[in-house]
């Protein structure tokens, strides 16, 4: 029976009902290039929360036959670990952060920077979303030790966490303009 009470009495003392959490994400830029196949660029993730984290992840899915993803490094200093992320094929997969030695209070973070190479012709997209990580879960720090998972909304100013990237490959046309010049400066320089 004084079991029974015990729990009764700790039930009471958790809180009830899930904290609404939201974790605003947008790339700077939103939208980069164009660029030339060969060229390399970076996009930096930011994130904002309205309550205090002890952890979380996102991931960067694009199209690997424009970009190729080169580095990603976690710009947030965590007091237990942190991952620069996996790069895999179109994706670039856990960039994230856990503490438990404090948390990181509401505002705005410079969460990564992924460097990337461009590699085809075309527009790629570049997409953040929750990495759904068991070990990065994004949770929110209510005090006294206390918790909570949560699946974060992420919003961008009113709309998806959605960017782009334009390669522009070097036109044939030019390959042999470039071609022909030499050809003839080769041709004077002989003549003379």
């Amino acid at each position: 029976m004084k079991k029974i009470k015990y729990w009764i009495l700790a039930m009471l003392l958790v809180p009830f009902g899930a904290q609404a959490v939201t974790v605003d994400v947008w790339m700077d830029p939103q939208n980069s290039g164009p660029y030339t196949i060969g060229d390399n660029f970076s996009v930096d993730i930011w994130a904002s929360w309205d309550v205090a984290l002890v952890g979380g992840a996102v991931k960067l899915e694009f199209d690997n036959s424009i970009i190729n993803a080169v580095s990603s490094t976690m710009n947030i200093s965590s007091s237990l670990v942190s991952s620069n992320g996996v790069i895999g094929t179109g994706v670039v997969n856990t960039i994230g952060f856990l503490t438990y030695m404090g948390s990181f209070a509401p505002g705005t973070y410079n969460v990564a920077t992924v460097a990337f190479e461009a590699v085809g012709g075309g527009v790629s997209p570049l997409v953040v979303s929750d990495a759904a990580n068991p070990v990065y879960g994004w949770e929110a720090d209510l005090g006294n030790f206390n918790f909570e998972s949560f699946v974060p909304t992420f919003t961008t100013q009113g709309s998806n966490p959605v960017g782009s990237a334009t390669v522009v490959p070097l036109p044939a046309a030019a390959w042999f303009m470039m071609s022909g010049l030499g050809f003839l400066a080769f041709r004077r320089k002989r003549a003379a």
